[in-house]
């Protein structure tokens, strides 16, 4: 589950990122896997960007999971996370879904994750 949370933040951080720079490369080698990077990167094109960067707890969730996600996926080892991360993730997959359907106007499904 963790690499699979690490990667829809991941792409929901990625179109973000590309709705605002035409020229954002997200295969450019900084940016592999590295999230965090572009949030701060970032941070002055996205709004919701800028309010990741004020969350340790969000800051640290995207460390353990970008951790998570070459560990559990390589086999290397075990990661787990609690319900105050899962919930951490779901509300900041919320705020991140909000401002992909706000720029781009698409029908991505509304309200909380957690409940879908």
């Amino acid at each position: 589950m963790l690499p699979t949370m690490h990667q829809c933040l991941e792409l929901l951080v990625k179109a973000l990122a590309m709705t605002t720079d035409p020229t954002f490369d997200p295969e450019k080698k900084k940016y592999q896997h590295d999230t965090w990077e572009i949030v701060k990167d970032y941070a002055n094109r996205v709004l919701c960007f800028r309010e990741l960067l004020q969350n340790m707890q969000v800051q640290r969730l995207f460390k353990e999971l970008k951790e998570s996600y070459f560990t559990v996926r390589y086999g290397e080892g075990v990661h787990s996370c609690d319900g105050e991360a899962r919930d951490l993730f779901c509300s900041t997959a919320d705020m991140l879904f909000d401002a992909l359907r706000n720029v781009t106007c698409l029908p991505f499904p509304v309200g909380p994750i957690s409940e879908l």
